[in-house]
């Protein structure tokens, strides 16, 4: 990603189209060249946002189980909670169906979360067992995620989640000639886009990951 340097992880569209990125910042990405520009500095990491049918950004504290209600227009906090219940610990990242009902995973379960009284209810366990990171609803209402199944623990696979059963149906590796990449993020342009469907969901998903590759790699 050029024009910052910062560190992104989570992404999402917003209702308009526009590509945001979060992670010790937010901002706004470029889809096209992948050219970031500073929103503002966020108080918390970030490691995973989504927008509601409003229009109202929403990030996933790091670790924290700190669910927040973000400005789109300047990056800071202006609303938010601890999340609780039992389904709570060790959310990974979060997405707004097109109902607004928002919703968490983490590595083997789905809830659904409370916006109003940040409490999460159990949705499902998911089946076959995995590690499964990012989440993303789709403009038809159906829900991805990137999952790391055992077979292959080292290569992130796109999956299909049923909301009733929370069975997994993979879809396909994210793999690139070399290498096989691990998703962090996905992410959804809210309106369709003919001739590009999912792969404009692989892609994006896909960007998330080149990006903590690209740290990862700065770093060493």
């Amino acid at each position: 990603m050029g024009g910052t340097g910062t560190f992104t992880i989570g992404l999402a569209f917003s209702p308009n189209g526009n590509l945001y990125g979060a992670g010790s910042s937010l901002v706004s990405i470029n889809p096209e060249t992948g050219f970031a520009t500073i929103v503002g500095a966020l108080p918390e990491l970030i490691v995973s946002i989504t927008f509601d049918a409003q229009g109202g950004l929403w990030g996933l504290g790091n670790g924290t189980n700190t669910l927040w209600k973000i400005n789109p227009s300047t990056g800071q906090f202006i609303g938010g909670a601890f999340m609780s219940g039992p389904a709570a610990a060790g959310v990974r990242s979060i997405s707004f169906d097109s109902q607004g009902n928002l919703f968490g995973i983490n590595s083997g379960r789905l809830f659904n979360i409370n916006p109003t009284t940040f409490t999460s209810t159990l949705v499902s366990n998911l089946t076959p067992c995995c590690s499964a990171n990012g989440l993303a609803f789709s403009p038809d209402g159906q829900l991805f995620t990137s999952a790391l199944y055992p077979e292959s623990p080292s290569v992130s696979t796109l999956s299909l989640v049923n909301l009733q059963t929370g069975v997994l149906t993979a879809i396909g590796p994210a793999t690139l000639t070399p290498p096989a990449l691990q998703m962090g993020s996905l992410a959804i342009q809210v309106s369709p886009i003919p001739e590009v469907g999912t792969f404009a969901l692989f892609g994006a998903g896909l960007l998330g990951v080149l990006l903590l590759r690209r740290r990862a790699g700065a770093a060493a």
